[in-house]
Formats: structure tokens, sequence, C-alpha cells
């Protein structure tokens, strides 16, 4: 596997008016091969989703390279970031953020839709739907769908435009215990298929299945 993803010295910081000057993220650095599984671990606070946004491009690093097959994207213009999101990466959030007044179906097929897959949109949704089980479940909008249906749809939304790289934010965080181990063997099975997953989690029962860890505590990678 050939070096394909990488973050050298990415600093962030908030400011704040009770506290000031919050360092959110202190150098971290870290680099994934194409294929890889990897896991970025640490308790609530400590930076990893502000890590997951940055490489994701929805937030910017104060300093730092983010390098994607020889390319720092950290430079992109504006445009050429938006590009990036819709063609290579699938973002899968925590809270799911799906639009209540759309279908699964619908939420599904929206990324889609600004891209240039749009003539094939709602057959690869309903493929995908179907590939989760949600079939029956396609013409449903979210309020009517459980947590683990909801995430299951939020994925198949992550994935309509075939990206080469998964970003999941506790993914598994809102989910019961059954729920949460399928949806963790149908990531074991985009892996195979060859997709980068990024996996932001703060449960250590989960790092068996990665195959790169990186633990964060208060902004550092710890060794």
């Amino acid at each position: 596997m050939s070096k394909f993803l990488s973050a050298k010295n990415i600093c962030k910081h908030y400011k704040s008016a009770d506290a000031g000057r919050i360092q959110v993220l202190d150098k971290v650095s870290l680099e994934i091969n194409k294929g890889d599984w990897a896991m970025l671990i640490g308790s609530s606070g400590s930076g990893k989703s502000t890590f997951l946004n940055i490489i994701g491009t929805l937030d910017k690093a104060d300093s730092g390279q983010l390098m994607l097959e020889g390319k720092d994207y950290a430079k992109f213009s504006a445009m050429a970031k938006a590009k990036l999101r819709q063609e290579q990466l699938g973002f899968v959030f925590q809270s799911f953020q799906l639009i209540p007044e759309l279908t699964a179906l619908e939420n599904v097929m929206l990324p889609a839709q600004f891209s240039s897959r749009s003539s094939q949109a709602k057959k690869r949704a309903l493929e995908l739907l179907d590939r989760v089980g949600l079939s029956s479940r396609s013409s449903h909008h979210p309020g009517a769908l459980s947590g683990g249906e909801q995430q299951r749809v939020a994925i198949c939304r992550a994935l309509i435009n075939d990206p080469d790289i998964i970003l999941a934010d506790e993914p598994t965080g809102n989910l019961d215990p059954d729920t949460s181990a399928e949806l963790i063997k149908f990531f074991s099975e985009l892996r195979k298929q060859g997709k980068t997953i990024v996996m932001v989690t703060h449960d250590h029962q989960l790092k068996k299945h990665a195959t790169k860890v990186f633990s964060l505590d208060q902004g550092k990678l710890k060794s």
C-alpha cells in the first residue's frame, strides 16, 4: 500500500471569552495508506472531531499541510475544495444531519444532484438502500426511522458519489450494541472494496477493526 493521505503539523486554536486562547490541535501529524481503516481515538474535547473536519476541509487549520496523493489540498481554492468533497470524500456525521422534509431516498440522492452522477442518482441510491436493508423504507422520512436506520441512510448518502475516502465522526455513538455491530461490519465490507476509512471514536473496543490507530489527548497525538 502507498502513502495516500497525510497531515503534517496541523495546529488549530479557538478564542473563548472565558478561557482566552484554547489550543485544540498542537502539531498533529499522521499518515494513512490507501485502503487503511484508520481510527482516531480520544475522549470528548481531545480535538478529534476538529481534526476530522480539517481533513475533510469543513474547517481550516491555523497552520500545517494536508496532502492527498502528493498535493497539498489545504491550499486549494474554495471551489477546488468543494469539488474534492463532492468527488473524493464521503462524510458520516454522528448526528446524521438528514433533512427532515426529504425521504430516505431523497436524502441519499442529494449529493449526487450536484455532480456528474446526477442522471444515475436514483438508481444508485436505491441500490445502496437495498444493500443496507432499507429498500422498503426508501419513501419514509427521517422522523419515521430508528436511529440505526437513519445512520444507514446517512452512510448511503456518503457513498452516493463513490468517494475514495470515508470520514466518519463517532458513527456508532448514538446506536445500540447490535446496530453498532452491524454498522462496523458494513464498514469492514467497504474497506475490503478498497475504500479508505478515517473514523473518530471514543470507543476503545473498536480498535481491533482498524489497520491504524491514533490516540489524541488534549490536542496532541500520543505515541
